[in-house]
């Protein structure tokens, strides 16, 4: 062959070459062009971290709610705060002093009164000595009978002072007199019980106290306010903590009562962070609740406070949350990551898979499923994917 003939031979044939591989790269890439692009990430082994935020007021343990318990007529003005919140306090110590109202010392005044003539009307009654000790001794033991109900000592004195009163009153004369000491003397009594419960609610509201030993957690008055009968003025703790109990849901109890462990347990009144124990749960009547306690601190009591609650699950596989397409009864789906022989060699499919999902955290969903765990499943993908879809995977 003519060595110009064949120069030209091998040019062309080199040029028919290069022009076979220029169309292959080019209808490779004119068949890819339309092909989503795909992020990947294996499943992963390990714990859910359950985030949950809570509510909750600070409040004593054991706490005694100092509410003054007389008529709503009466009212009294403080004069003098004698504690302060945080001070150790013992039963019967003074809380407040106070001043009572004009009314309430002019009806004690009344009352007094109306005792002491009462009093002297029995006195002057024409007595029978004899007789008149009798009812005395009977009232006596009826007065000792009240205050001391269920002692059988007391009832027979009743009793024994009955008898020797019906032995006594054997006569005309002595049962109009008897009849008449009765009269005049349980008018006597009438009127001591009048006075003493006005005296009780002046002694109420003049000096309030300490109902028990313990710390004074709350004050809930000043100098120059009123104070008024069946309002909480103040709050005793008789123990050495406060407590903040956040309700939970049945769900949520359920979760922490078969927890693996506790992530992050951090409490907040505002902004900052306030140190506790860990927290227990309690239930009552099917309502649950956290407790957390901390050494008292009249600061914090009633203040508002946040549980910021982590909590970690039993370990399992976990599926990226971003990779979950769809769930329906309990199953999501996701697609996978799979090989497959085309016309241009081995190429990458979005093969769509299911799972058994038993819980969700902020970033995965822990599932029962039989693919090994080095699969990686497409978190991203910059189309739509199909079942079986050709992709490309890509580091952006």
């Amino acid at each position: 062959m003519n060595p110009v003939k064949k120069k030209l031979l091998t040019a062309l044939l080199c040029l028919f070459f290069a022009l076979v591989v220029v169309c292959l790269f080019l209808s490779r890439s004119w068949l890819y062009s339309g092909t989503p692009r795909v992020q990947t990430e294996p499943f992963g082994h390990g714990s859910l971290h359950k985030k949950y935020s809570l509510s909750g007021t600070y409040q004593a343990l054991d706490a005694e709610y100092v509410i003054v318990e007389a008529s709503d007529d009466f009212t009294a003005v403080v004069q003098q705060v004698c504690v302060t919140p945080g001070q150790r306090v013992q039963a019967g110590d003074m809380l407040y002093r106070c001043a009572v109202s004009l009314e309430l010392e002019q009806q004690l005044s009344s009352a007094k009164y109306a005792l002491d003539m009462a009093r002297l009307e029995l006195l002057q009654e024409k007595r029978d000595e004899e007789l008149l000790t009798a009812v005395e001794r009977y009232i006596d033991a009826q007065d000792t009978a009240m205050r001391l109900p269920g002692d059988a000592d007391a009832q027979q004195e009743v009793e024994s002072a009955r008898e020797e009163l019906a032995a006594l009153a054997d006569t005309r004369d002595r049962q109009m007199q008897l009849s008449s000491l009765r009269s005049r003397s349980e008018k006597v009594r009438r009127c001591e019980e009048n006075y003493l419960a006005l005296l009780a609610v002046r002694e109420g509201l003049a000096a309030v106290r300490a109902p028990q030993d313990g710390i004074v957690a709350k004050v809930g008055l000043e100098a120059g306010d009123t104070l008024r009968t069946g309002v909480c003025c103040a709050v005793v703790a008789g123990g050495e903590e406060l407590a903040v109990q956040f309700p939970v849901t049945q769900e949520q109890a359920a979760f922490f009562s078969n927890r693996a462990g506790i992530g992050a347990c951090r409490i907040r009144i505002g902004n900052a962070l306030v140190q506790a124990r860990e927290p227990e749960l309690i239930m009552r009547g099917g309502q649950g609740c956290l407790q957390v306690t901390t050494p008292f601190d009249s600061a914090l009591y009633g203040a508002n406070a946040t549980m910021e609650l982590e909590l970690l699950t039993a370990e399992g596989v976990l599926l990226p949350r971003s990779a979950v397409c769809g769930e329906q009864s309990r199953q999501v789906t996701f697609y996978a990551l799979e090989q497959r022989n085309g016309f241009f060699g081995t190429e990458l499919i979005a093969k769509l898979k299911t799972a058994v999902l038993l819980d969700w955290d902020e970033d995965n969903a822990m599932v029962l499923t039989d693919l090994p765990l080095v699969t990686p499943v497409i978190v991203s993908a910059s189309g739509d994917l199909t079942d079986g879809c050709t992709v490309l995977v890509t580091d952006e």
